[in-house]
């Protein structure tokens, strides 16, 4: 028989190629594949909707974390000026004899400096414990994320490499029955073969398992690097997370210091001020009322 547009060569039913070429059996992967992606939006939407939900959760409880300490440092502060304002308010009426007669006696300077050191310092206290309570939940945060997103990326290659797997199996049993079909027609020839420039080598099936073997060993060759490359990547994150954090401490803890200094200043600025306003009052005391100063 013949074939439209090949020529006017006659062909055989058990030789002829294009009838060969139509009895393969065709493998289709088109509703495989839209179910896979269809399964992969699935799996993506899911996925970015649990990161959104995550992330608020998170910004509510830094959130709520930073009211609290302003609410307690509020409080303090609140306290330590009433405290203040009391003694402010306290009767101070100087007598006509003696300026210190009948004077309480002013509180240690050295233990007021003692109490406002300690509360200083248990502001630095909490505040260094607060930030680490904070970095260790985000630490904790980081590397379930990181091992989750190292999980899905895993069984994402897996399911690659197995449908890789099942394509290749196809392939092998499509030219394993051809290869079945000829030894069967060679085993029993309906008429004496004749030269077919057409025919297929027998060489042909080495080359394809010395190609399918060459693209195997690339494609594990691309995974080994592409895993490589994810691995370089999340090192140098997690390295530069840990300076940027080194870096947040180190100012922290140089503002925590100046605030010490500058309160430790203000403090003595004003003993010195409170003293000499005492001792300029008693010597006009003392000028008014025409005595000697001891």
């Amino acid at each position: 028989h013949t074939h439209p547009h090949s020529g006017d060569r006659l062909w055989t039913d058990a030789k002829c190629p294009i009838c060969r070429q139509a009895r393969m059996p065709v493998v289709v992967l088109r509703e495989q594949m839209a179910k896979k992606e269809k399964e992969r939006d699935r799996m993506l939407l899911k996925m970015s909707l649990a990161v959104d939900s995550e992330h608020q959760r998170l910004t509510r409880e830094f959130e709520l974390g930073k009211l609290r300490a302003a609410v307690t440092t509020a409080q303090y502060n609140h306290s330590k000026a009433i405290e203040k304002e009391l003694r402010k308010k306290e009767n101070r009426s100087l007598p006509m004899g003696d300026l210190y007669e009948n004077r309480t006696p002013p509180p240690d300077r050295v233990q007021n400096n003692k109490v406002l050191a300690e509360g200083v310092r248990e502001q630095i206290a909490q505040r260094a414990r607060t930030r680490y309570q904070e970095r260790l939940k985000k630490e904790h945060d980081d590397q379930i994320s990181t091992h989750r997103f190292v999980s899905e990326l895993k069984a994402a290659e897996i399911e690659a490499h197995l449908e890789k797997l099942r394509k290749r199996q196809q392939q092998q049993e499509a030219l394993a029955e051809q290869i079945r079909a000829q030894q069967q027609q060679r085993k029993n020839p309906t008429e004496p073969m004749s030269e077919n420039p057409f025919a297929r080598s027998e060489n042909l099936m080495f080359l394809y398992k010395k190609e399918k073997a060459k693209q195997l060993y690339q494609e594990q060759l691309a995974i080994m690097k592409q895993k490589k490359d994810y691995e370089a990547k999340v090192a140098e994150i997690e390295r530069k997370e840990a300076l940027d954090q080194l870096a947040v401490c180190r100012r922290e803890l140089e503002k925590d210091v100046k605030n010490v200094k500058m309160s430790s200043f203000e403090a003595r600025k004003h003993l010195e001020s409170y003293w000499g306003e005492q001792v300029r009052l008693k010597n006009r005391l003392y000028a008014a009322s025409g005595m000697n100063q001891p």
